[in-house]
Formats: C-alpha cells, structure tokens, sequence
C-alpha cells in the first residue's frame, strides 16, 4: 500500500458498514431485485481501476473507492472481482453468498 509513481498510497478501513447498490441489470446482481444490499466488512481507497471495468456493484460511502464488484474486459474468459468478502460480516450475510453464488455461475458460463 505504498504511493507508486504518481499514483498516492491505497489504504482500507475495517468494520464498514457498506451498502451496495446494483448498477444496471448483470446476472450477477440479478438475485438482489435492484434493491441494495448491505454488507459490514473492508473498503478501500485509492485502488487503481482500469476505466474498461464494467461495475455491477457499488457503494454508497463518499470516502471509499465506488466499485465493490466489477467485470473486467478480458476477452477470453469472464473475469469477476469481488472486493467485499474478508470477514463474518460478509460470509453470514445471505445477500453476499447470493452475489458470491452468482459470480461463480456467471464465470462458469451457467448464466
């Protein structure tokens, strides 16, 4: 988590009570019904995101990085990043499998 070139140093807070909100339709957001979802685990600023990510997920903290679930633009396989997941918060929470769940069928091409 150190500042590269021009880029300034990431950083993360523990603890956070997040509140992911769908972007557009995706299967993998699809077991949310447009509605958010929240979750308590880690956020993260500063992240480097390349702007060809697709994001199907974000968050509604002003301090944090916006993404919490992207696609990527790799073109010979689906490519999902799940940035929430660390901790309890995460794991016990049913509307967090259900997108983790979907990720994994969407990558799989059953969706």
């Amino acid at each position: 988590m150190q500042p590269e070139g021009d880029l300034p140093s990431s950083n993360y807070m523990s603890h956070q009570e997040i509140i992911g909100i769908p972007v557009g339709q995706h299967p993998i957001t699809s077991s949310l019904n447009g509605l958010p979802v929240h979750i308590y685990d880690e956020t993260y600023k500063n992240m480097w995101l390349s702007p060809d990510i697709k994001t199907v997920l974000r968050t509604n903290l002003l301090t944090r990085n916006k993404p919490l679930i992207w696609i990527s633009p790799y073109e010979k396989s689906r490519v999902v990043v799940i940035i929430p997941g660390h901790g309890w918060g995460a794991h016990y929470n049913l509307g967090f499998r259900n997108l983790l769940k979907d990720a994994i069928l969407w990558v799989g091409y059953k969706t």
